[in-house]
């Protein structure tokens, strides 16, 4: 279930976390991982950073934190990590 949080979306900014994997990397995600995901034993979680520089070359960081859905549909914000300035 997802949990509520904050989250940053750049003007403009098209974001796709396909869950999927490429049929030739299939092997990498075992029925054992799977099952482990969707039981809740564990918790599959990307975290990440942008930094950038605006117009003004204003330095600027966006930090990020997803999980995967135990239903495998699509990943849902962490409830903290997601932060911008």
């Amino acid at each position: 279930m997802p949990v509520d949080s904050i989250s940053v979306l750049l003007p403009g900014a098209k974001l796709h976390f396909p869950i999927a994997l490429p049929k030739d990397q299939k092997a990498l995600m075992k029925q054992d991982g799977i099952e482990a995901i969707t039981s809740g034993t564990v918790i599959l979680r990307v975290f990440g950073y942008l930094e950038y520089e605006d117009i003004f070359r204003i330095s600027h960081r966006t930090t990020f934190c997803m999980y995967l859905d135990r239903s495998l549909s699509g990943f849902s914000n962490c409830n903290t990590y997601n932060d911008a300035n």
